[in-house]
């Protein structure tokens, strides 16, 4: 999941075209990059480079970085729109949401007089047919993973009135809604996956160029107040970090997506901290982990500082949990265990003389170049776990090995440890118990019922509740099962021309609002 893109420059005595590449320092995610020219009059021209190309630009498919750079919120605007910093729900094209009292419909009232690039009206018709979407299966579109609870059905009432429905009780819908990019009826009903969506934000899509360039250029018809700034909006990719960062330092790029802190980019660079976490996922039903002071001894085993220098060149600090600050659920009170080699020893001891299986090997998988660091992280983690006694062995895998390692699997002969990445951008705790945290999680290699029931409490909870149940979830699992433990909350780094104006958010990664960008002049 990596994004860096490099836009070329073009000089001559009337155009300069410059780029923007942002990057996420060692993280299997990438950021994108733009290029510019000229300022003058309002015919700019931006230039972002990523660091892949998108598989798709469906709306469906705004979940992944590469597409969700280019689309969200400049072609296509979600139903609700969440703020990355502070969480709040703010209006989109649903101007008002209301629940049921048990939390299966919510009622959307849909703004008028907004029209898409194309002319046609929004209705309640095609927001309906922009959820239906992410459910078909034949798509397989990457926004599903982000509704845990079920497959959404919809009700139109109105031109401006929808029902959506719910399978279970879901007080945080409207957060799942905030992933659904709205697009027409008629291309939303469409069987094949979209290159040139229709959306109602202030740019579209002029032209993809396959396996060169995106150009975006203003939607005329646009009526919010973030009007388009740029005259031409580019986006290129190349997979070189170090390339992208010279372009900033060139004066070549604007942004430059996907850099490490080590990239030269004349100092004109950003970190910041992302809502990824590096963890080590561990199989706590097999000997020997499935002891807890084994689990706690490896947690104290490992030097954070030295890990993160060895994978991420210093930009991460130490993580108690999976959930993001300024999520629902983030528990601040949890501190950081620290280093302790001795406290390790004397857990590890403590085991032996309840009987733990010692000798027993363990297997830390990872995906072979998922981070440019992978291949030191996990020799760092594996020889800290074999000094105090344990016996490890490390497997370089690609990734459809490591999803067969996913889920507990007590009897394939393999105690299995995972170092992975989590990221959650949804805003909720439950956006990650869904997946890596306790034993309901579709990935989670170990839970316990004591945790999981917890955990379940806090997902039928709303309001002060349930952030005081998912706090008190996480506090749990920390100090009594360490199924997944995180190690490292991540940094990235972006690369910033002094011609223009742009500060990154938490969500910096996974798209890029172009009006959020100016021009410093």
């Amino acid at each position: 999941m990596n994004k860096a893109r490099l836009v070329n420059k073009l000089r001559n005595g009337r155009k300069r075209t410059a780029l923007i590449a942002v990057g996420v320092a060692a993280l299997p995610f990438a950021v994108s990059a733009c290029s510019s020219s000229t300022q003058a009059g309002g015919g700019s021209t931006l230039g972002i480079v990523m660091g892949a190309e998108p598989a798709s630009l469906d709306p469906c498919d705004s979940v992944y970085e590469a597409t969700g750079t280019v689309l969200n919120q400049n072609v296509t605007e979600p139903i609700i729109l969440r703020n990355p910093n502070t969480g709040k729900m703010s209006p989109e094209i649903a101007t008002s949401w209301k629940a049921s009292d048990d939390d299966k419909q919510w009622t959307l009232t849909i703004k008028s007089g907004l029209k898409f690039s194309n002319g046609a009206p929004v209705t309640a018709t095609d927001v309906a047919a922009s959820i239906t979407r992410i459910f078909k299966s034949s798509l397989a579109c990457g926004n599903t993973q982000e509704f845990s609870e079920g497959t959404l059905t919809t009700d139109v009432v109105s031109p401006t009135k929808l029902v959506v429905n719910s399978p279970k009780p879901d007080p945080i819908l409207p957060i799942r809604l905030s992933f659904v990019q709205v697009g027409p009826a008629s291309q939303m009903n469409s069987g094949t996956k979209l290159r040139n969506p229709i959306g109602s934000g202030p740019y579209k899509v002029k032209t993809w160029q396959a396996g060169q360039q995106i150009t975006l250029v203003p939607n005329k018809l646009y009526s919010g107040t973030t009007k388009a700034a740029f005259q031409d909006v580019e986006y290129q990719w190349r997979s070189e970090t170090s390339v992208a960062a010279a372009m900033i330092k060139t004066d070549e790029a604007d942004i430059a997506l996907n850099i490490t802190p080590l990239d030269n980019t004349g100092n004109h660079s950003v970190t910041f901290p992302t809502q990824q976490v590096l963890f080590l996922g561990l199989e706590g039903g097999v000997a020997p982990l499935n002891n807890f002071d084994v689990r706690k001894a490896i947690y104290y085993a490992i030097d954070m500082k030295g890990l993160a220098a060895a994978m991420f060149h210093g930009a991460a600090q130490p993580a108690t949990q999976l959930v993001p600050p300024g999520a629902v659920g983030y528990n601040p009170d949890l501190k950081p265990l620290g280093y302790s080699p001795a406290k390790a020893k004397a857990l590890i001891a403590a085991a032996k003389a309840q009987g733990a299986n010692l000798s027993a090997p363990i297997t830390i998988f990872s995906q072979a170049g998922f981070v440019p660091g992978v291949t030191d992280g996990i020799e760092v983690i594996a020889q800290e776990m074999r000094s105090i006694g344990l016996n490890v062995q490390t497997k370089l895998v690609q990734r459809p090995q490591i999803l067969d390692q996913l889920g507990p699997k007590p009897n394939d002969g393999v105690t299995t440890a995972l170092l992975w990445i989590h990221g959650n951008s949804g805003g909720d705790a439950s956006f990650t118990s869904a997946s890596w945290w306790g034993s309901g999680g579709s990935n989670t290699l170990f839970g316990t019922p004591e945790e999981q029931a917890k955990i379940d409490y806090a997902e039928a909870q709303s309001g002060a509740a349930r952030q005081k149940a998912f706090a008190n979830a996480a506090a749990y699992s920390y100090e009594h099962v360490l199924g997944e433990l995180p190690l490292l909350r991540l940094d990235a780094t972006i690369g910033v021309s002094p011609d223009v104006k742009f500060s990154p958010t938490a969500d910096s990664i996974n798209e890029l609002p172009l009006s959020e960008v100016s021009w410093a002049k």
